[in-house]
Order: structure tokens, then sequence, then C-alpha cells
């Protein structure tokens, strides 16, 4: 995966899409925070993390973060802006690959959230990888929000496609960086042995990317929680 973080790099240095230069935390997140409170949450895990808008947004207001992305600059972005915040205590930057055994302990958390991050692990053994290694961290009960683009997307689904270990592989022309497309569906069964669905909700939004705005016709926003035993 080592090429694809030098992609990252590039990415967030230059600022093209959303996730390399907003500062303020996506709204899946922010929604998520009243459910957060209520399970009286404390420990999360942001997966994919990049320069840690969600993360820094999160220890804001309490949180105890464990924030991992493979991308050195924005991980290193983050951690200046915790400093700069006050919140190095509340946040542990972590650089690595989510598609390797993460480096946390077994239900030690009690909530996850990845936006966009899941959609970039193409092959197989990462993927599973990943669904392990989330079932493994969370606490029973714990809860993980998922944001992803829909296979009809009007930038990422207007990108030609290849299908790729079965699934539905893209290639952004402007950083080179691939994406799996999913439907609602294909979610929902390769989570489901772990996890049960509790919210679930199509966003419709407008986005810039590479200075052109797109109305972003769905994404995926889904809410999970870690089932006492797995199926």
């Amino acid at each position: 995966m080592g090429d694809d973080a030098e992609l990252w790099n590039r990415e967030y240095s230059r600022e093209g899409i959303p996730s390399s230069f907003r500062t303020r935390p996506s709204s899946p997140v922010e929604g998520l925070l009243p459910l957060l409170k209520r399970s009286n949450a404390r420990k999360i895990v942001d997966i994919g993390c990049g320069a840690g808008r969600n993360s820094l947004f999160l220890a804001s207001n309490g949180f105890e973060l464990y924030s991992m992305d493979f991308a050195s600059d924005a991980v290193k972005r983050m951690r200046q802006r915790a400093r700069s915040d006050g919140l190095s205590r509340k946040l542990h930057a972590i650089c690595q690959d989510v598609g390797t055994k993460w480096k946390l302990g077994t239900g030690s958390l009690d909530a996850a959230i990845d936006t966009f991050c899941y959609k970039h692990l193409i092959g197989r053994k990462e993927q599973e990888r990943y669904r392990s290694e989330l079932g493994r961290v969370l606490k029973p009960g714990g809860i993980y929000l998922l944001s992803l683009a829909d296979v009809n997307d009007s930038y990422y689904g207007a990108l030609p496609k290849k299908e790729l270990y079965g699934n539905m592989v893209v290639r952004d022309p402007g950083n080179g960086i691939r994406s799996v497309l999913y439907s609602k569906r294909e979610v929902e069964t390769v989570f489901s042995g772990r996890f049960k669905l509790v919210a679930y909700k199509r966003k419709v939004q407008s986005n810039t990317m590479y200075g052109r705005r797109y109305r972003r016709r769905v994404t995926h926003v889904f809410v999970f929680r870690k089932r006492e035993k797995s199926q």
C-alpha cells in the first residue's frame, strides 16, 4: 500500500477533493454526536482520519480519539492542529494502513467512524482484515458509522468502471486513487455477520471536486452496532 500512501500524500498537498481541504467535520459525524453521548461512549477510533477534521471535532467534544491513516503528511498535519488546539492528550495519532492489523486493544473502544475510507480498500484480503479488526476492537454494542459513495454517485459513478475481485472499481483521474462503489445491499451483506444496522439514510449534497461543483447524488450513511455474538 506504499504507492497508495504517496498518492494520498500528494492529494493532501494538492487539496483537490473535499476530505483533503475541509476543516469542518463531516455532517454524518456531527449527526452521530447525540447517539455517542446517549451511549456514554468515551473511546473512538477514526478510521482513515486524514488531516483529522472529524477526530478534532470529537476530541473537542470530550471523546478520546485513536486516529488512523497511512498518509504520513496528513497525520503530521493532524498532530500539529491537535497541539495548537490543546487537544493532544485527547487524540492519539496512529500512522498505519487500515487494511493490516490495527495497533489497538481487543474490546477497547466504544465507537468507530469511517467517512470514505473503506471504499478505498480494493483487495478482498484488506477488506476482510478491516472488518475483522473492526469487530475485534469494538466492545459488544459498540457504534460504527460508515459513509461512502453509491454506485450512482454523480462524480465517481460517472468514471470508467472495472470489475476487480468481484467489486466495481473506479480510478479518480485527478489523483490516481482507486475506489470501490457499493450498493446499500452490498454493504449490509458484508457487515451483517458482526454488526446490526440501526440507522440508514441516503445523503444528497453538492461538493467541489478539483474546483468544479458536483451534485453528489447519493452518499450512503450507515450506523451499525456490534452484535453481542457474531452470526
